[in-house]
């Protein structure tokens, strides 16, 4: 660590010397610079600058002689304080305001040109308030050992990682035998599949790690700068300013999400009445630390995304939105009868027309997807899977019963038909009736409508449109909690009112005639936040997504995008 915090004050002190060209410094060697290219804000000897006009036949250089100031720097040593953090050789003397950063002149050239840069000058002489210097350097003490700790944790998740990469590898055999030789080739792309998560994961701990030495060694350095400061305002200012700047840096790093070390292989317990339509054993999966109750705060405004095709002749009306693991979006277009698979940046990549409106739609597995329609009275299951930017029909059976609502939960199919609660197994066959509400009967609204099963598995989300309330219900049927009309304050004959959770177990209710979308806690005991103030006209459905960092709402004409803050 000593050996780069010196070597980054060596390389301004240099400054007392001719500038070098900046080429052959990349290379190793220094050669006094003669000319200056100013789009490319680079200076360059004889040689390099010969090289350079030959690419590059509409930049201008000019030489030293010409240019006098050389960037405006001075020909005397930057002190380490004022050094910038960006490009060493270069002096701090501005202040970006609409970026809160500090900058040197090639900083302001290269990136801040149309932003309200003023200069430090300017700034000290304006007040501003400079934190006490030993504040700063104990505040760097608990960021270095908040960055330590973290590197020990991420060093024992490597470790974790790496026997339950081992455990894993026993798992897929274990399975293997369970199955007859026809599946070599699944059994291969398993494997590959978790070397590949296992690489990755390592991968991303290690640059955590580097990460954290980095920012942590930067600390140090100016922790010992701080210590030789003198009197000047403008150190003083400086050291405050970069201090501020590591120290949000140090916070982010720390304030991030993090994946557990450790990877799981999960089987397809029912692989036997398939196996012909799969394409690997199972998927490898790997757990991320997500707190489900958090409170959603969104930014202000959103953008609108189109998913209506050129040769649809009806307006988009989404009535589904389901996320997989992978990024993509799956959704339903109920009024142009078709399922749709959306990339990560919400464009349409695909999609599958079905023979009726798609009704209800949930995620199976890491790449397969169920969903319900209805012809006249005849209700009817999809699988789907999403195999290459495709959408595959894998299966379908049909129900005896109507389908208002499905959800997928611990290898088995639940569904709502507006007075019970429905356990199927995935071959089709009813295993049981888990939950029942009659008080519908008489009425046009389900007292067992819209559901969503719990992440962990442990609970299922009925919404009841005759009391207007949320049911928690166990996976007995057990009535674990009520939400009741009072607490969601929704208005009254809520229309079409949808339950979801996504992928990080949020759970979420919208109705399509209210401009409110209501986050509840994984309880459904309380309400966490509302939406309503961003006044989305006629939510259909909602997913939040954790990769995208934003809120996506379906309604009758498009997908709207709420970015989270």
């Amino acid at each position: 660590m000593a050996e780069s915090s010196t070597l980054l004050i060596n390389k301004g002190s240099d400054l007392e010397h001719n500038t070098c060209c900046y080429v052959c410094e990349e290379n190793g060697s220094r050669t006094d610079a003669e000319y200056f290219c100013e789009q490319c804000t680079k200076y360059y000897c004889e040689t390099c600058n010969g090289q350079h006009s030959q690419t590059f036949k509409m930049h201008m250089t000019v030489r030293s002689d010409v240019r006098t100031s050389w960037g405006g720097k001075s020909q005397s040593i930057i002190k380490p304080i004022f050094q910038c953090m960006d490009h060493f050789n270069e002096k701090i003397e501005l202040f970006c305001k609409d970026h809160d950063q500090l900058l040197c002149l090639v900083c302001d050239l290269n990136h801040h040109r149309k932003c309200r840069v003023t200069r430090i000058a300017d700034k000290i002489k304006d007040g501003e308030v400079i934190s006490d210097c030993q504040q700063m350097i104990c505040n760097i003490k608990t960021h270095q050992e908040q960055l330590q700790k973290r590197k020990e944790e991420r060093l024992k998740d490597i470790q974790h990682l790496r026997a339950s990469g081992e455990e894993q590898h026993k798992s897929i055999e274990l399975f293997r035998k369970e199955i007859n030789e026809s599946i070599d080739l699944l059994e291969k792309r398993a494997q590959i599949e978790l070397l590949e998560q296992l690489a990755s994961l390592q991968t991303e701990f290690e640059t955590d790690i580097k990460q954290c030495s980095s920012i942590s060694e930067n600390l140090q350095s100016l922790s010992d700068i701080i210590q030789n400061l003198g009197e000047s305002a403008a150190e003083s200012y400086i050291a405050h300013r970069k201090y501020i700047e590591l120290t949000r840096k140090a916070i982010s790093l720390n304030g991030r999400n993090t994946r557990q070390g450790s990877v799981q292989f999960e089987p397809h317990t029912v692989i036997n009445h398939y196996v012909s339509s799969m394409l690997q054993l199972g998927y490898v999966t790997s757990e991320k630390v997500t707190n489900s109750n958090e409170c959603l705060k969104v930014q202000w405004g959103f953008t609108y995304h189109e998913v209506r095709l050129d040769v649809e002749k009806q307006s988009c009306c989404m009535t589904g939105i389901c996320e997989l693991p992978s990024g993509v979006f799956v959704i339903l277009d109920s009024a142009n009868k078709t399922v749709k698979l959306l990339d990560a940046h919400y464009k349409v990549v695909t999609h599958l027309l079905l023979s009726s409106s798609p009704e209800s739609v949930c995620k199976v597995d890491a790449r397969e997807v169920a969903v319900s329609i209805k012809t006249k009275n005849v209700y009817k299951l999809y699988f789907l899977r999403v195999d290459e930017n495709k959408l595959i029909k894998t299966k379908s059976f049909y129900f005896n019963h109507s389908c208002i609502s499905i959800t997928y939960c611990l290898a088995s199919v639940y569904v709502t038909t507006g007075e019970e609660l429905y356990m199927y197994a995935l071959d089709g066959r009813q295993i049981k009736k888990i939950y029942e509400d009659t008080s519908s009967r008489s009425t046009s609204v389900h007292a067992v409508g819209s559901c969503a099963a719990s992440t962990d598995g442990n609970k299922i989300y009925v919404f009841n449109e005759v009391s207007e309330s949320l049911l928690t219900l166990s996976l007995n049927g057990d009535i674990l909690a009520v939400l009741k009309y009072e607490t969601l304050k929704l208005y009254s004959q809520c229309k079409s009112p949808r339950v979801s959770v996504a992928l990080t177990g949020h759970v979420f209710i919208c109705c399509a005639n209210q401009q409110d979308i209501v986050q509840v806690n994984t309880d459904g005991t309380l309400i966490l936040a509302r939406l309503k103030d961003y006044a989305v006209e006629s939510p259909s459905c909602v997913c939040y997504s954790e990769r995208a960092s934003a809120v996506l709402v379906g309604t009758t004409n498009a997908m709207v995008v709420i970015d989270k803050q």
